[in-house]
């Protein structure tokens, strides 16, 4: 007996990043971290590693999400702007050193970090790849000492709002093992923006602070927003009652499974 099949694909709340270390030079400079947003190309691996199941990020919040502001740019890449850039901050042929650390069983990380080798050796940039065990990874980005690397990371929401994106990984006060500001970006502007934000009762108020916040992110690249993903799951067409969850992507509700 032959059963047809169907295929969900849909987005989810899902963004991935690129992060890099502000506090340390040269990712201290903010032409530097453009030249990088600059240098990668977001395309590429989309539709290339992804197979276009997947589209650029807008910033740390998925597109598809509340207080998600439509008019946050993107970067694009256009090495010879990233090249003049590097030029600017006085970096003209690059000629430093990028390590980027990735943990075992996320099988995402290591094209990305490959394509942003590639990407990076166009600039003049060496980019060291390292895989460690998950704790190790953990461990090592966490504690301010160590956290020299550039890392990926995907972040989805617990709650529903723009400030749980936002503050668990950019906020002065997520860093180390307080949060997973594990880039260490630290800016008082972002951090008034977010607490602001989340006690304004209005909500038109408050979506502009929180679309201020994005921009202001996207503008300093304390991380490059790589993309959003999609999640596709094959399923017997006999079976009814699925519904997506876009927060726990791999959980469902077998309750309300049936068989058609």
């Amino acid at each position: 007996m032959i059963t047809s099949v169907n295929v969900f694909n849909g987005p989810t709340l899902y963004v991935f990043q690129i992060f890099l270390n502000w506090a340390k030079p040269p990712f201290d400079n903010i032409k530097v971290r453009q030249a990088i947003a600059n240098g990668f190309n977001y395309d590429a691996f989309i539709k290339d590693t992804l197979r276009g199941k997947a589209k650029q990020a807008h910033g740390p919040v998925p597109s598809n999400f509340i207080g998600f502001a439509a008019d946050t740019p993107a970067y694009s890449y256009d090495p010879v702007k990233a090249k003049h850039l590097l030029a600017e901050a006085g970096y003209p042929n690059g000629g430093f050193t990028i390590k980027f650390t990735y943990e075992t069983g996320y099988f995402w990380k290591r094209p990305l970090g490959e394509l942003f080798q590639s990407n990076m050796k166009d600039l003049g940039i060496k980019v060291e790849i390292q895989e460690l065990s998950p704790s190790a990874w953990a461990g090592l980005l966490s504690n301010p000492d160590t956290a020299n690397h550039a890392f990926g990371l995907v972040w989805w929401p617990t709650l529903a709002t723009p400030y749980d994106y936002m503050w668990s990984i950019f906020d002065t006060a997520a860093q180390g093992s307080a949060g997973y500001n594990w880039g260490y970006y630290s800016n008082p502007k972002l951090d008034k923006l977010l607490d602001t934000a989340s006690a304004e009762p209005d909500e038109a108020k408050r979506f502009a602070l929180y679309g201020e916040a994005q921009k202001l992110l996207v503008a300093e690249s304390p991380a490059l927003f790589v993309y959003e993903k999609n999640y596709r799951l094959p399923m017997t067409s006999k079976l009814q009652g699925f519904v997506f969850n876009g927060v726990y992507i791999e959980t469902l509700d077998f309750y309300a499974l049936h068989k058609e």
